[in-house]
Order: structure tokens, then sequence, then C-alpha cells
């Protein structure tokens, strides 16, 4: 099921499948789609992602993350289960991704280029929070979605105890 959650610069794409969410992309030259209007019952992991958007973009705790089914490698898979350790707020660089993923395969090193490359292809935008991997030398590095989404959702993120 694809489910459009409108956000106010972009649509956000969730696509679950088996009640697992299997791919979130953010839909920023088209944020006119619309949801199926003969959907009769939403399933649960879809609006355990709604939710979690919702308390996200409203500087809320974060709720339990979805059950999540990325698809890719298992290098990919690898690297995106470290990225889901990157906490709100925490930035950390491809050279700190990569000594992890070196460690957890007892080697030496791994090419910063290959996890960059495996993190670019995160199927599931926010949540797996890839916007959170900057270069070591504290400048932004690419986004799929453009630097500017990439630097608007750190600056989001940087938001602390928001008072009302």
């Amino acid at each position: 099921m694809i489910y459009y959650y409108h956000h106010h610069t972009y649509t956000i794409e969730i696509i679950e499948s088996e009640n697992k969410i299997t791919n979130i992309s953010l839909l920023v030259h088209n944020t006119n789609k619309k949801n199926d209007e003969t959907i009769i019952e939403i399933p649960s992991s879809i609006k355990q992602t709604i939710n979690w958007f919702d308390n996200y973009f409203s500087h809320k705790p974060l709720p339990d993350t979805p059950a999540l089914s990325p698809i890719g490698t298992p290098f990919q898979i690898l690297v995106w289960n470290i990225l889901k350790n990157v906490q709100y707020g925490e930035l950390v660089s491809y050279k700190n991704i990569g000594i992890k993923v070196a460690n957890i395969l007892n080697k030496k090193n791994i090419s910063y280029q290959a996890i960059g490359q495996a993190i670019s292809r995160n199927p599931i935008a926010i949540i797996i929070p890839c916007h959170r991997v900057i270069k070591s030398n504290g400048k932004i590095g690419g986004y799929y979605w453009g630097t500017n989404i990439k630097e608007e959702l750190i600056k989001h993120e940087s938001i602390k105890n928001v008072l009302v």
C-alpha cells in the first residue's frame, strides 16, 4: 500500500508491504499526491509511521519505530542498521560509520565511498537517518533529495526544549 503524508514543505510517500514499511521517499517537487479515497482501513504500520512523523515534525518524543523492512544487499542493510542508532539531534561522519562497519566485519578499514554509496541507497528516509551523516571535515555532504532538505532536517533536529 502507498500512503502520502503531507508536510508543509513536501509530501512523504510511505510504502508498506505485509504490515512493514519498505520505503519512505520525500516527494519534493510533486507535493499534490492524494491518498486513495477507497482505502477502508489503513494498516497499523502506516498508522505508526504517521504518528512517528507527527511527533518528529512537532518536536515531541519519538514513539517506537514502526516495523521496517528495507530491501538491500547485506552490506547496505548493515550500514542502515548502524544508522538507526544515530539519535535525533546527533551527527556522525561517513568515517565514523565506516569504522563501525569495519569493526563488525573484522576488517582493517572500509572505503568511505562504499559507505556513502550504501547510505545514498537508503530506501527509508528520515526514520533511517541518513540525513544525520556528514563529512568528517564538518561539511554537509550529499543527500538524495538535495542538500537543502538535508540542511533543513538537521536544523529541525537541532532545536531542543522548544518552549510554547
